[in-house]
């Protein structure tokens, strides 16, 4: 059986939102990673569930920040991702909220017949 580890990367960003998120989706695939899900919180913030290899977090989180990106320290199990005898496989989520003066975003909920 392979042994996961969850991770929780989490950051404020002032870059604009849509941008970010893009770019953001972009990083975790380009470290070899993968999006399972997402969250929109209006215009708050945003959570994407990912899975990726051990060897894309740190990459992951370098790349964030090279996007102006301010990450949250990792934890102690998390700055220990680069042992030999590590997990095979990470999952977690990457949370990122967005710092503006912009009002909240009202989203329509779409109606459903019945």
């Amino acid at each position: 059986m392979a042994k996961k580890m969850v991770v929780r990367i989490q950051g404020k960003t002032r870059q604009e939102r849509h941008g970010i998120t893009s770019a953001a989706s972009d990083a975790v695939g380009e470290v070899g990673g993968y999006i399972v899900d997402f969250k929109q919180f209006s215009n708050l913030a945003v959570v994407f569930t990912i899975e990726m290899p051990p060897a894309g977090y740190e990459k992951l989180r370098d790349r964030l920040s090279g996007l102006g990106v301010c990450l949250e320290p990792p934890t102690i199990e998390e700055s220990a991702l680069s042992a030999a005898a590590g997990p095979q496989e990470v999952a977690g989520s990457l949370r990122l909220d967005f710092q503006h003066q912009e009002p909240d975003v009202r989203i329509p909920i779409p109606a459903v017949p019945g």
